[in-house]
């Protein structure tokens, strides 16, 4: 499957407008975690899984609130007609005003990335406004969290969405986790990440630039205990993708993850271990 997504960032407007975003779920995620003065209701924990414009933008933000995924985003008012938002069908009418936003990625992007956690697609509309000095601002265009879901497009409220039942870690879910191993350990060992996807469907995963200032780039793959590995590409595959990677130097790494209860499963939101024995070279 291929989409298009954009891996460059220069709209200012795009960058206020997500740091705004940002605040705003932030605060309301804030609420979430606090337990109620009387005692009757605890908090429900939340962690951010993207909350930085870093690209590919599949989404522009997401985040886990209790065992509930989040992928979200953003688009300016002004540039769709809102009216619209009320089309359960999605007409072709629908699909192509969210086609005109100006900001980066797709709506094919955030549809993709959710469905693999098994998570919600949301659209969280923002409005720019100017204030008396000339500067302009972005503030949330609906109340509440300002979240719409992207199936059907009625507004969501994450916290009443959360429950008690344990679920298990997707198989997109331990990738990204795998990827951040490896971006992890590679920053650990003074390397500077260039770019990254949790999209186990793209190759490499991972960029960085080696001491001498070159590109690399790394094959990830994450499996579950009691598996320890999955076999890396072999070497005429490995030899395709270094010539079209320019031939920068690659590597591969796999990440294995198990739980900590006796049965070994990998429940999302629950403490996991993970073993990882760095990165073997690839094509040469």
């Amino acid at each position: 499957m291929t989409f298009e997504v954009e891996n460059k960032i220069s709209d200012k407007d795009f960058a206020d407008c997500f740091d705004a975003a940002v605040r705003h779920l932030q605060t309301m995620l804030g609420k979430c975690a606090e337990d109620a003065p009387d005692g009757s209701t605890k908090g429900v924990p939340h962690t951010w899984i993207k909350d930085m414009p870093t690209a590919p933008l599949l989404e522009h933000m997401s985040f886990m609130l209790g065992n509930q995924a989040f992928f979200v985003r953003l688009e300016d008012v002004e540039s769709f007609d809102l009216p619209l938002l009320s089309d359960e069908k999605r007409s072709p009418e629908w699909s192509a005003a969210l086609g005109s936003s100006r900001f980066p990625g797709t709506v094919q992007g955030v549809m993709r990335v959710a469905s693999g956690y098994e998570g919600r697609a949301c659209i969280m509309p923002m409005r720019r406004q100017s204030g008396g000095d000339g500067a302009a601002s972005w503030r949330p265009a609906l109340p509440g969290w300002s979240l719409l879901e992207l199936r059907g497009l009625k507004p969501i409220d994450p916290p009443t969405l959360v429950n008690d039942e344990r679920v298990k870690a997707t198989d997109w879910e331990l990738h990204d986790a795998a990827v951040r191993v490896v971006r992890d350990a590679l920053r650990e060992n003074s390397k500077r990440i260039i770019s990254w996807t949790s999209d186990p469907g793209v190759m490499p995963s991972v960029w960085f630039e080696d001491s001498a200032g070159k590109p690399n780039w790394v094959i990830v793959r994450a499996c579950r205990a009691p598996e320890k590995n999955l076999p890396a590409p072999d070497a005429e595959q490995a030899k395709k993708i270094k010539a079209q990677m320019g031939g920068a130097a690659g590597y591969y790494a796999c990440v294995s993850f198990s739980g900590k209860g006796e049965d070994g499963v990998v429940y999302r939101g629950e403490e996991n271990k993970h073993e990882y024995s760095g990165l073997s070279p690839l094509g040469e």
